[in-house]
C-alpha cells in the first residue's frame, strides 16, 4: 500500500492534470493499492476506484465516484463533491420512492424528487439537483413530467465549453444552471425571463 498525501497540491493546473494521469497509469501498471488524500474533488473522482468523504474526522460516505456524486448521502457530501443547488421543501406525499414536495419560499411550487425510505410526509428537508442536470427553457413552457421553476437570469459566466447561469427564482434560493456554450435555447443575457427545468430522476432529498 502506498500512502499519498496531497502529492500534487503545489503544481499548477496543467501539470497537475498531467501528473494525475501519470499516477493513474502507474498504479495500474504496478498494481499496488494507493491511499490518496486530497481536497481536490475532481482529482479524487478521476483517480479513485472507491472514495471516502470525511467531515471533522468522521466518514460521511464511501463508494465509487459516480455513486457518491450522483447519490450523495447527505447535504454535506452533495455540497463538498461538486456544485449543486439546494432548495428547501416540505414533503407532501411519498409513493414508490418518489416524493411530492412544496417549496417553502413565498409562492410555493410543487417539485418531485427521489426519496429514501425514511422520508415521510410533513418533513422539512432539502431538495438537491446538480447544475449540469438543469436546462433553461422559454418562460411558461410546459414542463410535462419534469420539475420546473420560473426565474430571471441574474448573471452569466462564460467558461469556454460551458456557460454558468445564475437564475433568481422569486424569494427562493438562486439556481445555478450549467449548459454547453452552444445550446438549443441560445445564449441568455441577464434580465431574461426563463424556466429552469430538470427531471425527477435528477432530484434527491437530502438530510443534513
Amino acid at each position: 500500500v502506498l500512502l499519498l498525501d496531497e502529492p500534487l497540491a503545489a503544481l499548477d493546473l496543467k501539470l497537475r492534470q498531467e501528473m494525475r494521469d501519470e499516477l493513474k497509469r502507474l498504479q495500474r501498471e504496478v498494481g499496488i493499492t494507493f491511499v490518496y488524500v486530497t481536497h481536490d474533488q475532481d482529482e479524487a473522482m478521476a483517480l479513485s476506484d472507491r472514495m471516502g468523504v470525511m467531515n471533522e474526522g468522521r466518514v460521511e460516505q464511501v463508494g465509487a465516484g459516480p455513486d457518491v456524486y450522483g447519490r450523495p448521502a447527505n447535504r454535506f457530501v452533495a455540497d463538498f463533491i461538486g456544485a449543486t443547488n439546494f432548495v428547501p421543501v416540505q414533503v407532501l406525499s411519498v409513493d414508490a420512492g418518489v416524493a411530492v414536495t412544496e417549496t417553502v419560499a413565498e409562492g410555493a411550487q410543487r417539485l418531485r424528487a427521489q426519496a429514501s425510505g425514511d422520508v415521510v410526509p410533513g418533513t422539512d428537508i432539502t431538495l438537491s439537483a446538480r447544475p449540469e442536470h438543469m436546462r433553461l427553457a422559454p418562460p411558461r413552457e410546459p414542463a410535462g413530467e419534469s420539475n420546473c421553476i420560473a426565474g430571471v437570469i441574474a448573471d452569466t459566466t462564460y467558461l469556454g465549453a460551458t456557460v454558468e447561469y445564475r437564475v433568481r427564482a422569486g424569494n427562493g434560493p438562486d439556481l445555478l444552471v450549467v449548459e454547453p456554450s452552444v445550446s438549443g435555447f441560445g445564449r441568455m443575457q441577464p434580465g431574461a425571463e426563463v424556466s429552469v427545468v430538470w427531471s425527477v430522476e435528477d432530484s434527491w432529498l437530502l438530510s443534513e
